[in-house]
């Protein structure tokens, strides 16, 4: 289980003040030409999934950050499910996590095909619609994903 801090990640500056380091910058994002950043606005890795940079600026850390909480959400739902409890939290948390799995196919830059952007965009948009479309959470069919 992801801790449950993941929710609220650690500024640089938080973890330089708790170590007694000196937090002046300004600070250089290492994912992304961003420059001049306050220390503040770079939050620490630590907690993410993935290999980072130890201290990323908040834009380059949304998506792993969005994906560690998809999955904390996913492993609660795992765990209702082995106590036989189920309710649409249940599926709307597998959604989010599959629905973070394939955000990249949606980035300007993504080397897919037009015809398989389309049919990555036609998934997504059958998991964004599965709510409305199964008649109990015990009931979803999950659309393949396309390979």
């Amino acid at each position: 289980m992801i801790p449950a801090t993941v929710f609220e990640l650690e500024s640089m500056r938080a973890v330089l003040e708790a170590r007694g380091d000196d937090p002046t910058g300004p600070w250089t994002c290492p994912r992304c030409p961003r420059s001049g950043l306050e220390a503040e606005e770079l939050a620490c890795t630590d907690l993410l999934p993935g290999e980072l940079p130890r201290f990323i600026c908040h834009a380059c850390a949304s998506g792993p950050h969005r994906m560690a909480l998809a999955l904390q959400e996913a492993q609660a739902a795992a765990a209702r499910a082995a106590a036989g409890e189920h309710d649409w939290s249940d599926v709307r948390g597998q959604r989010s996590l599959l629905l973070a799995m394939c955000d990249w196919t949606q980035v300007p830059d993504a080397e897919l095909s037009e015809p398989m952007r389309e049919a990555w965009r036609a998934y997504r948009s059958a998991l964004r619609a599965i709510t409305d479309t199964a008649p109990s959470p015990d009931a979803v069919v999950w659309p393949d994903a396309p390979s």
